[in-house]
């Protein structure tokens, strides 16, 4: 029972975070397009250092996205090995 109270809690306050964080973007973009004029944004976004702002900040995305699954995969593949020769020395694994 106290297991899945701290469980809940932790899920609860996971939810609640990302909520909040959620609500922040939404808030700042929201501000952005509200407190300026549609030709002010459009030409905003049609600045050349804008756009290269925009093309950095994907290009970093996508090679942190890369390097975070070329070192997590073989990372989970190295802890599942290692947990089920653990059980198998334990003789909790049957298969």
């Amino acid at each position: 029972m106290l297991k899945k109270l701290k469980q809940s809690k932790i899920k609860i306050i996971t939810i609640l975070s990302s909520l909040f964080l959620a609500l922040f973007i939404s808030v700042q973009i929201i501000c952005v397009v509200t407190h300026t004029t549609l030709s002010v944004l459009i030409s905003s976004i049609l600045s050349e250092e804008i756009q290269f702002a925009i093309r950095l900040s994907l290009t970093t995305a996508v090679i942190s996205t890369i390097i975070c699954i070329a070192i997590s995969i073989p990372a989970a593949y190295v802890c599942t090995c290692s947990i089920r020769l653990l059980w198998k020395e334990c003789g909790q694994y049957d298969s």
